[in-house]
């Protein structure tokens, strides 16, 4: 009876593993299009054997750990190179509508202007006593304060814009901070050392690499599985549980 039991232990512990197997894989495939969503396995290993007359007896096999197949020096090189490109980006956004500014329609375009409002003057100069050249540099002055008037406009009303869309980026990266530090507390709360909370740290994950698409940052695991997100100049903006706000004033963050 006591070999009938230990068979029926063996068989049910592995029905449970095949099950814990079956979920992950489930759970794998219903997240292959969540963005930042890391594969993961179910770690095995034997069941602790026991002892009998005839000596000892496996215990047959246990799911130990689910973990994530995750290169964290990896993503952590993505992180920097998405801070790099994310910087670059907003500088090519930004000169290409300033470009356009300076794209004026052929004979309007501001070299054009200042070498007819010089041909003028040159004009003026070979003939001063006659009207008609006088007429025209005045003509052309006015065109070219007109042009110089119309671009200076849009360039205020692009640093307008530009203003905009930066308050909106302060307003995604304190956004963004507070949910590092919620999840940093609901990660720290909830992980033990076989028991990981691998969803929420792809959620993190995710949440950090858009925060290095908007800011130059750096970051690092604690002890605790929190991260410590820090600016460029090493002022924390993500520290556990607490997160603090940026500001743009002064041309400065």
């Amino acid at each position: 009876m006591a070999g009938i039991s230990h068979v029926l232990n063996i068989a049910k512990e592995a029905l449970l593993t095949h099950q814990q197997s079956v979920q992950v894989a489930s759970h794998n495939i219903a997240n292959v299009d969540t963005p930042g969503y890391t594969r993961q396995t179910l770690s095995l290993t034997t069941q602790n054997s026991s002892l009998s007359a005839v000596g000892s007896l496996g215990g047959g096999v246990k799911g130990e750990v689910i973990a994530r197949h995750y290169d964290q020096f990896m993503t952590q090189r993505l992180m920097n190179q998405s801070s790099t490109m994310g910087n670059l980006e907003a500088q090519q956004e930004s000169l290409r509508i300033v470009e356009t500014i300076f794209n004026e329609a052929p004979g309007l375009a501001l070299n054009d202007l200042l070498s007819q409002f010089w041909g003028a003057w040159q004009d003026l100069s070979d003939n001063p006593e006659i009207m008609a050249p006088r007429q025209t540099v005045v003509q052309r002055g006015q065109l070219l304060a007109e042009q110089l008037q119309s671009m200076n406009s849009e360039i205020v009303r692009t640093r307008y814009d530009i203003g905009l869309s930066l308050d909106t980026a302060i307003k995604d990266v304190n956004a963004l901070a507070k949910q590092i530090a919620e999840i940093n507390t609901s990660i720290s709360s909830s992980e033990s050392e076989n028991k990981k909370a691998n969803d929420l740290r792809d959620q993190r994950d995710q949440l950090v690499k858009e925060l290095s698409g908007l800011l130059d940052v750096n970051y690092f695991e604690t002890n605790t599985g929190a991260y410590t997100v820090l600016l460029a100049d090493g002022h924390p903006l993500v520290d556990t549980n607490e997160a603090w706000q940026v500001s743009w004033q002064n041309n400065a963050l």
